[in-house]
């Protein structure tokens, strides 16, 4: 998988040498417009033959997304903005990636504990 800073993902097949290209998303109101940050591998997702993934972007997208008949899917999606967070939510960061902020209203985190 890749994706580029117009927020459109790439499925490839590495092991092809001619057109190694699955299929990518579309430019498209529902899906991503901003950065990509993150694309993680589902497991136990949906039917367990179609390859399955989760992304999400500086646009407060979180997207489920599936691959079958050569075609990238959006099968759901969430929009979390920071300022629909509960103000007793903490930001913490990882010691091994200190990337936390704001921006567009989105949230970018790596870990969200609830004050106590």
């Amino acid at each position: 998988m890749q994706n580029t800073v117009s927020g459109e993902i790439l499925l490839w097949d590495i092991s092809k040498e001619d057109d190694p290209l699955l299929a990518s998303t579309e430019i498209a109101v529902f899906n991503h417009r901003e950065p990509i940050t993150g694309l993680h591998w589902i497991t136990h997702y949906g039917k367990h033959n179609k390859i399955n993934f989760v992304s999400c972007s500086l646009d407060g997208k979180i997207l489920l997304w599936s691959y079958e008949d050569d075609t990238l899917k959006l099968d759901h999606g969430f929009v979390i903005l920071a300022k629909q967070l509960p103000r007793n939510f903490l930001i913490k960061a990882r010691k091994d990636n200190a990337e936390i902020g704001s921006e567009n209203e989105s949230i970018l985190c790596n870990k969200i504990d609830v004050k106590k």
